[in-house]
């Protein structure tokens, strides 16, 4: 089960990329080496007047998943990254976002085990 919150954080969260993943900057810091990502998944989070589309990266090495979320300052780049480093399907975005208000948890890619 993943996290999910009710309402976006009151501390600016920043994501920070760099060759190997990226760390989450906010309240803490968080890292996720590209290399130990082993599932990505993406849902919405309703937020009663509109949706929040988050991404979670499950790591080999943890249990509970970390989320990433559109209101994430760089989130837009480090989309773009795990597109194309997890060769994500284009139509992803368009499952997630529609229809409004329904959760639509979508798994992006699966570590071959």
């Amino acid at each position: 089960m993943l996290w999910k919150h009710s309402e976006p954080s009151p501390v600016q969260t920043s994501i920070q990329l760099d060759d190997d993943g990226f760390t989450i900057r906010g309240s803490y810091a968080t890292r996720v080496d590209w290399i130990t990502v082993s599932r990505i998944v993406a849902y919405k989070v309703d937020l009663w007047d509109e949706d929040l589309i988050c991404v979670a990266f499950t790591l080999e090495s943890e249990k509970v998943p970390i989320e990433t979320t559109e209101a994430d300052d760089g989130w837009k780049p480090m989309i773009a990254i795990m597109v194309d480093r997890f060769d994500v399907s284009g139509v992803w975005w368009s499952k997630v976002a529609f229809p409004a208000f329904d959760d639509n948890r979508t798994v992006l890619w699966t570590r071959s085990r």
